[in-house]
């Protein structure tokens, strides 16, 4: 069975029971962190007041999208290195670690709470305010490439950062074709 879960080595491990995962593992004095993520689809991050919520019990920090740039976190490096089609290359829009001035998805990371224990993190979490401008958004692929869609990352027009091919047509449609 463990030749089903190929690349992946601690697949069958884990799933029957015979390893541990991440909160598995407790240690003396360990910390415990909970994102606060947006609601919206689309919006520029006009400001968060973090003020009850620092003040919050077992609080250890908030860490948000402005602490992340000057600590000098960048990006994380794009994954897609070959052409796609037509030799198009990855538009790769900066994205930054923790949203500082303007949110892309619903549940995307706008700050992180380190607490002493999960429930104060998760407490302290939802007393934050933020100030969201919302913005004109598209949630369907197909509506997100038309023409005048709203524009995610102005360095990405048309919202395609990425076109490739995979396979052969010719042999898919002749496989289609006989089906």
């Amino acid at each position: 069975m463990s030749g089903a879960f190929h690349g992946r080595r601690e697949d069958f491990r884990l799933v029957t029971g015979q390893g541990r995962y991440t909160s598995d593992w407790n240690f003396p004095g360990q910390c415990y962190a909970h994102f606060l993520r947006s609601d919206r689809a689309h919006a520029e991050l006009v400001g968060l007041d973090l003020s009850e919520a620092l003040t919050s019990p077992g609080v250890l920090a908030i860490i948000t999208g402005e602490d992340t740039r000057r600590a000098g976190f960048g990006p994380a490096p794009a994954l897609i290195k070959f052409p796609g089609k037509d030799g198009m290359k990855l538009r790769d829009p900066h994205r930054e670690v923790l949203a500082e001035t303007r949110v892309r998805f619903v549940g995307q990371e706008v700050a992180l709470v380190v607490a002493e224990t999960a429930a104060q993190a998760q407490d302290a979490a939802e007393k934050i305010v933020v100030h969201y401008r919302d913005l004109p958004c598209v949630v369907d692929a197909e509506e997100a490439l038309k023409p005048g869609a709203p524009q995610l990352y102005p360095e990405v027009p048309g919202n395609l950062s990425f076109d490739f091919e995979y396979g052969s047509k010719e042999k898919t449609d002749e496989a289609f074709a006989k089906a």
